[in-house]
């Protein structure tokens, strides 16, 4: 690390939160399969079977997906954010941009959403970042 070098590592107990949500939105999901057709059917809470059994498996591939990427998450070593004078290296999310150098970038944006902070890193051609990656990150 040099002297003009700012690392943001990433917050790993966000991390754990997420994997533990993760898992209780798979439970309920892994629940909702398993409550008996007759029984949403008497209990009127639930619009209809095929509704409930569809919001469980949402839910469960939803959230597993979201757990997977917290797991990868918690194990890597790498910091979240990296601004130095070539640019700014983002590895904070599973959707992350990579890096961005300073001639990408117009402008820094730094906002609060219940007390959660975000950074938006406005750049000239959005369309590179946004095509870059895989299908889930698209």
């Amino acid at each position: 690390m040099s002297s003009n070098e700012l690392i943001i590592p990433l917050s790993k107990t966000k991390v754990v939160f997420l994997i533990f949500g993760s898992m209780g939105f798979i439970a309920l999901g892994a629940w909702f399969l398993t409550l008996d057709t007759e029984e949403i059917l008497v209990s009127r809470k639930f619009i209809s079977p095929e509704l409930v059994y569809g919001i469980g498996m949402v839910s469960i591939v939803f959230f597993g997906l979201c757990g997977m990427i917290g797991v990868k998450k918690f194990l890597d070593t790498k910091p979240g954010l990296i601004l130095n004078s070539k640019g700014v290296t983002d590895n904070s999310s599973g959707v992350s941009a990579g890096f961005i150098p300073w001639s990408e970038i117009v402008g820094i944006n730094e906002s609060h959403i219940h007390k959660q902070k975000f950074v938006s890193i406005m750049v000239k051609n959005p369309e590179k970042y946004l095509n870059s990656g895989n299908a889930l990150q698209k």
